[in-house]
């Protein structure tokens, strides 16, 4: 059985948790989160219920956070598989996010850390790094069904597949995935200059597929549908 409890420093401490009602949404403010120096635990049993900002120190979520976290100086978040983290998160330091949990927010790196989602995470939000020497690394398979697109940056890396099967969006490599790249419906597929795809490119809808000079692709590239195979 889980615990609930708000607003206490120690939250790897049994002993300090004080039993509330229904959680309290997250605040778009900063002014009522609790602020703690040093290292944070949640451990797994515990529902945590406030807005935290944590200084230089790593928050470490084996439970479920229900409100939103805001990490600065040495240290970064780290969010375990099983564990959950209901709002935004955004680190501005050198120690990174790492995802092998949920979270069901926004990702924001500012620093020189990167994000890295592991092959059990899940990010709902969207994920933005723009440190200066950052990077995002998705260590799974990456599938898009809605009207938006998959993009993956100069600094970004994906060790599974990518697959976008939506009514409009697209799929836009100028990075790494270790894996295959396919696009299925009205979207294009863009192979930018440097990009890598480890295995094979293909693009099966009505859009187009564009390979550039100077991108790597280990498999086959094949553009089945009624679009075109455009080499630029």
């Amino acid at each position: 059985m889980r615990r609930r409890h708000a607003g206490a420093a120690t939250a790897t401490a049994a002993a300090a948790l004080l039993l509330v009602g229904a959680a309290p949404a997250a605040s778009d403010s900063w002014d009522y989160a609790v602020v703690h120096e040093g290292p944070f635990v949640i451990g797994k049993d515990l529902i945590y219920q406030d807005d935290l900002i944590i200084r230089n120190g790593t928050l470490t979520v084996y439970g479920i956070l229900e409100g939103s976290v805001r990490q600065e100086g040495k240290g970064g978040v780290y969010v375990a598989k099983g564990g959950e983290l209901a709002g935004t998160v955004t680190e501005s330091s050198s120690g990174g996010i790492r995802v092998s949990g949920t979270i069901w927010g926004s990702v924001q790196e500012t620093g020189t850390g990167s994000v890295i989602v592991h092959s059990t995470g899940r990010i709902s939000g969207d994920v933005s790094e723009g440190g200066s020497a950052g990077n995002i690394d998705i260590r799974g398979s990456v599938q898009e069904t809605g009207t938006g697109s998959v993009i993956v940056h100069s600094t970004g890396r994906i060790s599974g597949d990518v697959s976008e099967g939506g009514s409009a969006g697209n799929i836009d490599i100028r990075g790494r995935v270790d894996g295959s790249a396919v696009e299925t419906r009205a979207g294009h597929l863009w192979v930018r200059p440097k990009a890598t795809v480890v295995e094979s490119v293909s693009e099966e809808g009505a859009g187009d597929l564009y390979l550039y000079k100077g991108a790597s692709v280990g498999g086959d590239v094949t553009e089945s549908g009624p679009g075109k195979l455009v080499r630029r």
